[in-house]
């Protein structure tokens, strides 16, 4: 079940908007040393006088004489510093990229305006994956058998299943914040999202919906909505509305803010996660048929098959789908506009005045331009525009290796990517 924030808003039009993101950094270890090399300054002699006549030897080498004069060395070609990562075994009409492989048994998801986080739910370790640290970077704090996270400010908040209670995790430090009954036999809450300073909680055994708020520190529940079967993920909407996955009874409903419930989709084998974009499109997963879905009308159509058990599901800053794939230990992003290929986790070796390379993936039907943002720490040597391409050149070289946080924009959407690169002779 993926986790959610509360924090990335969604806006009209088809994009997944974002607040305001934390202004791009970059990290250095070591001395600095220069990879910028100066320009050579043009020699150039003075202009002849207005009444000299060029003779027919100057006229036949001036030309040569001023090409030889104003001629500057080629652009160097840039430099990869990601990678070609195509999830294998996943079949969909989208490119399928996999972000992270090698996790333990990888289950819910939580998509911020800065990180991408995802609990393994084997190892009960929080990862952050494509951070400035590397492609998995597990956080302090074991919470066993995680199965939810969510954001309120700067608290994650993280359902314990075994233990059926929610926990805050902070700097390794795991402290129980809302206790819940254990039903002998039956697993524990199952999921997590957050809307402003409250917590949605699908207390799954019992077949409620819980509303806590924490915003007041001590949590309080403020709602308790019943007759689910077993309610295992939530989606909260901009109406105040949340749409509940209800595993047992296969099916999506949407909950509305007085309590009325309406049926989105029926017939969606193990329902175990849902979310919504701006454009009111809604996504689902299956376990049973190993399938992500949209669900239109009434209407499920399949957009990607295969999956290894999806047991999370999220949206990007650009749109796109976040699928964590339990059996496979692998977590993927079905590309339904752009996306930043992944991060090397070697350095590119930058010669002095070398760029960087920045690719992307996109989807087919995707043609709007894609921009690399301006940033002080970097010079935009070349746009993606409508293409896939695009390069830069870090502008605060340092020795050792160096991390450098590049974001990349169309309309409302946006996305970013942490490359890697050290300075070489």
């Amino acid at each position: 079940m993926a986790g959610r924030d509360g924090v990335i808003a969604v806006r009209e039009g088809g994009g997944l908007g974002r607040p305001d993101r934390p202004l791009s950094r970059q990290r250095c270890a070591g001395g600095l040393v220069p990879i910028l090399s100066l320009v050579s300054l043009l020699a150039c002699s003075g202009p002849p006088s207005a009444t000299s006549t060029p003779s027919p030897q100057q006229k036949r080498t001036s030309p040569s004489a001023s090409a030889s004069a104003t001629a500057r060395p080629p652009p160097q070609p840039c430099v990869p510093a990601q990678l070609d990562a195509p999830a294998s075994g996943v079949i969909s009409a989208y490119p399928v990229l996999a972000l992270a492989s090698g996790l333990d048994q990888p289950d819910d998801i939580l998509v911020t305006p800065d990180q991408l986080l995802v609990g393994e739910h084997g190892s009960g370790r929080i990862s952050r994956v494509g951070g400035a640290s590397g492609p998995i970077e597990r956080l302090p704090g074991v919470v066993p058998g995680n199965e939810g996270l969510a954001l309120v400010g700067s608290t994650l908040y993280v359902v314990d299943q075994p233990d059926d209670r929610v926990v805050s995790l902070g700097e390794g430090q795991v402290k129980t914040v809302f206790q819940l009954t254990p039903v002998p036999g039956l697993d524990g809450a199952d999921g997590l999202a957050a809307s402003g300073t409250t917590l949605i909680l699908p207390d799954s055994p019992r077949g409620f919906v819980l509303f806590i708020d924490v915003g007041s520190g001590t949590p309080q529940v403020t709602r308790r909505e019943g007759g689910f079967a077993r309610p295992v993920g939530a989606w909260p909407l901009a109406d105040r509305a949340v749409l509940i996955a209800d595993e047992n009874t296969a099916s999506v409903v949407r909950l509305g803010p007085d309590g009325s419930r309406s049926a989105v989709f029926r017939g969606l084998r193990l329902a175990d996660d849902v979310v919504s974009n701006s454009a009111g499109q809604i996504f689902a997963i299956s376990i049973t048929d190993n399938s992500l879905v949209s669900l239109q009308n009434g209407q499920a159509q399949t957009l990607a098959s295969h999956l290894a058990q999806p047991q999370g599901l999220a949206l990007d800053g650009a749109g796109n789908l976040i699928v964590s794939e339990y059996d496979a230990g692998r977590l993927d992003a079905v590309i339904t506009s752009f996306k930043a290929k992944v991060a090397s986790a070697a350095p590119a070796a930058l010669k002095a005045d070398q760029p960087l390379c920045v690719g992307l993936q996109r989807a087919k039907e995707f043609t709007s331009e894609v921009s690399i943002e301006p940033d002080p720490s970097y010079e935009v040597i070349a746009q993606p525009g409508t293409g896939e391409d695009g390069s830069l050149r870090p502008l605060k070289p340092c020795a050792d290796i160096c991390h450098i946080l590049v974001h990349l924009s169309s309309g409302d959407r946006r996305d970013a990517v942490w490359l890697a690169y050290k300075a070489v002779a």
